[in-house]
């Protein structure tokens, strides 16, 4: 070999050991999502019950049976309902969506910082939502914005553009015309599931593998800590809520099959999932608290938007005025506005499936039924 092509050789190596080195030593930021702005192929989630319909059982899984995370064809995941000690039921298609939008916002937001830039603007999770971001440049520089912070501002916004997804549906946005999927909007297993698999992005982002990897690997560790149970004893939880939170005389799509919904927003406090008191495998385990930092991101300070074209949004939702909601342009800013919308969908809740709907327990039954 030419000393000039061992020389060049040498520095090739050396860059990579450096570049290795950096993304070591500088926290997440290692372990990407496909490097093409392909936003993550989309999921179907599963209803908190035992069936859907008639002869139609739910899927209900354990950790053994995850598979391999999988960004763009699932091909070699599974998915279904599982329960948890520590965080209530699960949603496995649910968490990985927010994994994998976390991931991809997080890639996004890291490209557009370090080209100098201080806005964003990138198509949301349902095809009829855009989230805008706007930030000062002197602030990004001065804060020397490290991959930690940029990963904990995208699950941030990822968490409200998922809650806004939940908004949209219980106004009536259907994936399938006419088919009604309102019975799923807030349902008690969805908002917890989004907080797992945020837990989950942020994670892998600190490990050295391609991302399906390492998102395999926190799915399986997170499920860990968290006390997932067999499949046998998911079933036995969710019969231990039935005719609580989800109505066997019922069935989807109609709205009243899951008789409980989720509505916390992490604006006035740690969020829990809901959990089942007295199953043996569980014995007692504590909830899991998460709490949102609400695009507080120190040194950071960022304006966000989302924006809807959905066109029936504007006259089913009654847009709370001077509270950060544009009902003309159908935008709202995060977070005042999305607090005004989730008291608005909140009473709605509360008036159509019963003034307990947004809790696990009816407060004369508290100490006898689930928490």
């Amino acid at each position: 070999m030419r000393a000039g092509t061992r020389r060049s050789a040498d520095r090739a190596r050396w860059r990579r050991l450096v570049v290795l080195t950096v993304a070591l030593t500088a926290g997440p930021g290692l372990a990407l999502p496909p490097e093409r702005d392909d936003m993550p192929s989309r999921r179907f989630g599963q209803l908190p019950t035992p069936y859907v319909m008639p002869l139609l059982r739910n899927r209900i899984i354990e950790r053994a049976d995850l598979g391999r995370h999988d960004w763009r064809s699932h091909a070699d995941e599974n998915d279904g309902l599982v329960y948890t000690c520590a965080a209530g039921f699960l949603d496995i298609d649910h968490l990985r969506d927010a994994a994998d939008w976390t991931g991809h916002l997080y890639r996004l937001l890291r490209r557009e910082i370090d080209r100098g830039a201080t806005a964003l603007d990138a198509a949301g999770s349902d095809g009829s939502t855009r989230l805008s971001l706007r930030w000062r440049r002197p602030v990004a520089t001065e804060a020397g914005l490290d991959n930690a912070r940029v990963a904990s501002m995208a699950s941030q916004l990822v968490w409200w553009m998922l809650t806004w997804h939940e908004v949209l549906t219980w106004l009536g946005q259907e994936t399938l015309p006419p088919v009604s999927e309102r019975a799923s909007a807030f349902s008690y297993e969805d908002g917890v599931s989004h907080l797992v698999g945020l837990q989950v992005a942020q994670r892998a982002l600190r490990r050295p593998e391609p991302w399906d990897v390492a998102v395999t690997r926190e799915l399986d560790t997170t499920l860990t800590e968290l006390g997932a149970v067999d499949r046998d004893s998911t079933f036995a939880a969710l019969e231990r809520v039935r005719d609580r939170w989800w109505n066997s005389h019922r069935a989807w799509p109609s709205n009243g099959f899951v008789m409980r919904r989720h509505l916390d927003s992490g604006l006035d406090g740690p969020i829990s999932g809901w959990q089942v008191d007295g199953l043996p495998a569980c014995d007692g385990a504590p909830a899991r608290p998460w709490t949102l930092d609400v695009l507080a991101t120190p040194g950071w300070q960022v304006q966000a938007w989302l924006t809807s074209d959905w066109g029936p949004l504007r006259e089913r939702l009654a847009w709370p005025a001077g509270a950060g909601a544009d009902a003309q342009q159908m935008r709202i800013e995060l977070p005042a506005g999305m607090r005004a919308v989730l008291d608005t969908i909140s009473a709605q809740v509360l008036r159509e499936l019963g003034p307990n709907a947004d809790r696990p327990t009816d407060p004369a039954a508290a100490g006898s039924a689930p928490r």
